[in-house]
């Protein structure tokens, strides 16, 4: 579990990472707390809202988003049960290139000129994950995503808009 291999606060400081150079501090008393039992919990910047985003070959992401304005958008989420077994038996450096490559692709439906700045292998304790970064033009900004493979699933956190670097 990413909660018990970072606690909260290292969830805190994951997202403060991705958003030291935003335009305005967040007042911490706006801070909520996201929490999926035996999975994670982070810290969003606003009342989150829950959506199950599909993705591919019948697997589900939970993901919890808060939007402040037009512009930013901020969000935690975690794969539905565990990985099918053909995809488990996969190297988790492939199944975090896919699961870039599936962000990249949903960021394209958004905006078809954005572009990859970055894609960098990460570690949050021992477990593997994968950083993209993505200029998108239409909204003037980056998308800044993290996903993780923890026990058997993906794990993401995710920062879009002006200002992120």
């Amino acid at each position: 579990m990413l909660a018990a291999a970072l606690g909260l606060g290292g969830l805190i400081w994951l997202l403060s990472g991705i958003f030291s150079n935003a335009p305005d501090a967040i007042p911490e008393e706006k801070w909520k707390e996201v929490r999926v039992e035996n999975r994670f919990k982070v810290m969003l910047p606003g009342p989150a809202v829950q959506q199950n985003q599909p993705v591919a070959m019948g697997m589900s992401m939970r993901m919890f988003s808060y939007q402040p304005d037009k512009d930013s958008v901020y969000s935690a989420g975690c794969m539905e049960g565990k990985l099918p077994p053909e995809r488990a038996a996969l190297p988790a450096e492939t199944l975090l290139e896919d699961s870039c490559n599936g962000s990249l692709m949903m960021m394209r439906q958004m905006d078809p000129d954005c572009k990859e700045l970055s894609r960098t292998d990460i570690k949050i304790g021992d477990f593997p994950g994968k950083e993209l970064v993505v200029y998108v033009p239409k909204g003037k900004g980056r998308s800044i995503s993290r996903a993780y493979l923890v026990h058997g699933r993906l794990v993401m956190v995710l920062a879009m808009g002006k200002g992120l670097r």
